[in-house]
């Protein structure tokens, strides 16, 4: 009997921080959703059933929506969604201020 991957999804203007977080991600046996941005990010959330995508990976500092919102708006929809942020900001109160909204962890 064949395990399930696990699910997440990855959110990055960025494409190739995208491609290269999908890639590691996939090598690791997760099956990896992509998102440019954040709207596009709450786009693919709301087309799926909350559980299968338990995991959230963000950058935070993204146009139309930065990761500070996403992470508010899946809070408040999909509480059960972990959610890591990931950025190149290397700022405490940037990394206290994810971890106050509720994100489970910040990757520099």
């Amino acid at each position: 009997m064949s395990q399930v991957p696990l699910k997440c999804l990855v959110v990055d203007d960025e494409p190739q921080l995208l491609d290269a977080l999908r890639r590691v991600l996939e090598s690791s046996g997760y099956e990896v959703l992509v998102a440019p941005s954040g709207v596009a990010a709450l786009e693919v959330l709301g087309q799926l059933d909350p559980t299968d995508v338990p995991l959230v990976i963000s950058d935070i500092r993204m146009p139309e929506m930065d990761g500070f919102t996403l992470l508010r708006r899946i809070r408040e929809r999909w509480p059960d969604i972990a959610v890591v942020m990931v950025t190149a900001v290397t700022e405490v109160d940037v990394a206290v201020a994810c971890l106050k909204l509720g994100a489970l962890d910040y990757i520099l």
